[in-house]
């Protein structure tokens, strides 16, 4: 199955930029790339979130941890370790619900 990845709505902030300010457009347009369908990979969320996500301030420290290294091999050997608390709040929110229902 081929990955959809969305272009950036926040080209001033977030993965997108904090890459640009490294790398030619073409590089940074690959990186975005890699990082899109990397976390689609392991993630398994929409499009939409996973472009909130890299837009968002954790996008910049994606991109800080990916500078001058492999993208997709960062992002493989940190996300569970690292980005999947903070990547997407549902997830802590859920946990967050569920600890506290049990305790009614």
């Amino acid at each position: 199955m081929e990955t959809e990845v969305l272009e950036s709505h926040n080209q001033e902030q977030g993965f997108w930029e904090t890459t640009r300010l490294d790398y030619e457009e073409e590089e940074t347009q690959k990186r975005w790339n890699l990082a899109f369908e990397t976390l689609s990979l392991l993630s398994g969320k929409e499009a939409e979130e996973i472009r909130e996500s890299l837009d968002s301030r954790i996008g910049r420290h994606i991109a800080d941890n990916c500078f001058d290294n492999n993208v997709k091999q960062v992002i493989m050997q940190n996300y569970y370790a690292w980005y999947e608390a903070h990547l997407f709040s549902d997830s802590g929110i859920q946990l967050k619900t569920k600890v506290h229902s049990e305790l009614k």
